[in-house]
């Protein structure tokens, strides 16, 4: 057994692996939509501009469309998934605060890649008050950048990254903040609204 092999292998897949990376990010210049599929540091919508609209059934399967809400502002909060401490967090917190945001003329959608069979057990068991948005086949995850590289107790892979947008009346984005802390989310963005 020689230790200096297996470094020396080790070595070897490191550099073969940015060879690779270097390349796929070369073609990105060509392509750019390779670089925000692949890579961290997609740019996540900016404040300003306005919010892509979409359609996608909530947990009763009903189709909501975000131009359906002209005229209020949205707390549209993207989540990675159903019953999972942090997001029932941050979904127990949102729904507590419910009332305070309709009184402010606000409502709420969270989405995230869970079914509209799982978003209803998730609203059902926790009495959740606003409206959970399937998306399955992530177009809208994917159309407000928040499906990215995460790290995960060392291990790397995509998933939603919890993001969360405020729109105002017209459509347009006010607040877009990416370094969301689940238990906190809910009382920041009510006292934005």
């Amino acid at each position: 057994y020689h230790p200096w092999r297996d470094a020396k292998k080790k070595l070897i897949l490191i550099v073969f692996n940015i060879m690779i990376i270097k390349n796929i990010r070369g073609l990105s210049k060509i392509l750019p939509e390779i670089e925000s599929v692949f890579f961290i540091g997609g740019k996540m919508l900016e404040t300003g501009t306005k919010a892509p609209d979409f359609e996608l059934p909530d947990q009763n399967g009903k189709i909501h469309k975000l131009s359906d809400y002209a005229g209020k502002k949205v707390i549209l909060y993207f989540y990675p998934k159903d019953n999972t401490p942090g997001c029932t967090k941050q979904a127990c917190g949102f729904s507590e605060r419910y009332p305070q945001f309709m009184q402010k003329g606000a409502v709420i959608l969270g989405v995230s890649k869970d079914s509209v069979s799982s978003h209803k057990k998730f609203e059902e068991k926790y009495g959740l008050a606003f409206t959970l948005l399937s998306d399955v086949e992530r177009k809208v995850i994917e159309a407000y950048d928040v499906w990215k590289e995460k790290k995960n107790y060392g291990k790397v892979s995509m998933g939603v990254v919890r993001t969360t947008y405020l729109i105002d009346e017209q459509g347009i984005i006010i607040k877009a903040n990416d370094k969301v802390k689940a238990q906190d989310d809910p009382e920041n963005m009510l006292q934005q609204v």
